[in-house]
């Protein structure tokens, strides 16, 4: 299985703004894709990626992987009012480091 980390940008129309409503849809769709919002260490600590970057790991190659993000992406151009296009980059890697990430604090499950 490849790690892939993708990122997408959503530009506005002219005398538009992107909203947080934009980002959300983005999110939603990305995540129907498989991609996620976070990131897991050595120690298995579950990290928040900054805003609009994912995360996947598929056995798909990088031309698939961005090709899906580019649905999702497009799928929130043509719900939006305000949003004109995007750009998107997936990088594949094998390890990453990373500062100052948000961790995500997990319920403590009690029987």
């Amino acid at each position: 299985m490849s790690k892939y980390l993708t990122r997408i940008e959503l530009h506005k129309i002219a005398n538009h703004s992107v909203t947080e409503e934009d980002y959300d849809n983005l999110h939603t769709q990305m995540k129907a894709r498989g991609f996620e919002t976070t990131i897991t260490s050595d120690d298995k600590r579950i990290y928040k990626l900054p805003t609009a970057e994912y995360r996947k790991t598929s056995n798909s190659d990088l031309t698939t992987v961005l090709a899906e993000a580019k649905a999702a992406a497009s799928a929130v151009v043509m719900a939006s009012s305000n949003v004109a296009s995007f750009s998107a980059l997936v990088v594949e890697y094998t390890s990453a480091m990373w500062h100052n990430l948000d961790e995500v604090k997990q319920a403590v499950h009690r029987n």
